[in-house]
């Protein structure tokens, strides 16, 4: 399965040096040797066939488990005890040895765990308890001890609910958690990423939880009966698909990232080529949110939209678009998925390499 990437090269993380030395990639470049991307951030990306490693170096990674990156730091998910390990990223520090949920009893090891922008980690435990731990300043500042072991610390828990958990994932300092039939979220809701009226919300000013307390995750009540089957979230916007492949995008919009939308309610998108009506029969298959872009992998090729400075839309140029646009690359091509880190994008095709 091919994997095409475009967008921040500066450290040669999307594609080896042999194949482009661009800092900004504008256009879909073939990474050779790999068939899907498994985690990847602002300097690092980790392919598959082998774990191939690209742009700054990662710690050595030692067990079974996932890795899984918030932009702009990789962290290991080593199953099955449950620990979350810092490898590498802005935030991360020197000398910090693993961090792990061991003073958590009734959690974990975790089926799910996504991690914002302000070192919060929702985890989802196989027992379907969902908790809330902060990463201690031990770990998001430089330390000077190389033999640290830091735990995670439990903030606050939430009563574990009748649904079954498909998928979390986070912004800046926002989640989204997505049940058989609905979709919760949980933090900043100050350009409604929450799906929320930001006067209401899970809250307008990314609150610290109470320790051990009680955390409430509120349900997107606009979702309710139209079946939600994916959410993703960029730094500060958020899109949810529903069955049928129909697409709702909310959250702040100034940098394009919803397309015409943003804010208040969440809002369908709409798929048009330019100077043109809509596109009939349009199924979105995958979504995938980078820090201020987002990229929908559809039926009918792959659609692009928000912050396009590092040429993460793929689109040739480094002009932002404020609509969906579609990439002309991908047409005519079966694309299976999309992934982002901040500000680059890689589509996963089962097509043959495109000549």
């Amino acid at each position: 399965m091919p994997v095409y990437s475009f967008g921040h090269n500066a450290l040669s993380q999307l594609v080896p040096a042999e194949v482009s030395t661009e800092l900004a990639i504008n256009t879909p470049v073939l990474v050779p040797g790999v068939s899907d991307v498994e985690a990847a951030t602002l300097g690092t990306t980790v392919y598959h066939e082998s774990r191939v490693i690209m742009g700054n170096v990662v710690d050595q990674f030692e067990g079974e488990g996932v890795l899984l990156g918030n932009k702009d730091d990789l962290f290991a998910l080593i199953q099955p005890v449950g620990f979350v390990r810092p490898l590498c990223g802005e935030n991360i520090a020197d000398g910090v040895d693993a961090v792990s949920n061991g003073k958590n009893e009734r959690s974990g090891p975790y089926d799910y765990v996504a991690i914002n922008g302000r070192g919060q980690v929702l985890a989802v435990s196989k027992s379907g308890d969902i908790t809330l731990h902060q990463t201690p300043s031990s770990f998001l500042t430089p330390s000077s001890s190389s033999s640290t072991r830091t735990l995670l610390t439990l903030s606050s828990s939430v009563p574990p609910l009748r649904e079954s958990i498909l998928a979390v994932c986070a912004g800046a300092s926002h989640f989204l958690l997505l049940t058989s039939t609905s979709v919760y979220s949980f933090g900043d809701n100050r350009y409604s990423q929450c799906g929320q009226p930001p006067s209401s919300s899970s809250s307008s000013k990314s609150p610290a939880p109470p320790e051990n307390g009680s955390l409430r995750m509120t349900k997107i009540d606009f979702f309710e009966g139209l079946k939600p089957i994916a959410v993703a979230a960029g730094d500060l916007h958020s899109v949810v698909v529903t069955e049928g492949g129909v697409a709702y995008a909310f959250g702040r919009g100034s940098e394009g990232e919803c397309g015409e939308g943003g804010g208040g309610e969440p809002e369908l998108v709409v798929l048009e080529l330019e100077g043109e009506e809509a596109v009939d029969d349009v199924e979105v298959l995958d979504v995938a949110c980078g820090g201020n872009h987002t990229v929908l992998v559809t039926n009918k090729g792959v659609w692009v939209t928000g912050q396009n400075h590092e040429g993460q839309l793929g689109l040739g140029d480094t002009m932002p678009r404020l609509a969906f646009t579609r990439n002309r690359f991908f047409d005519n091509v079966d694309c299976i998925k999309a992934h982002c880190s901040r500000w680059a994008t890689f589509i996963t095709t089962r097509e043959p390499e495109i000549s």
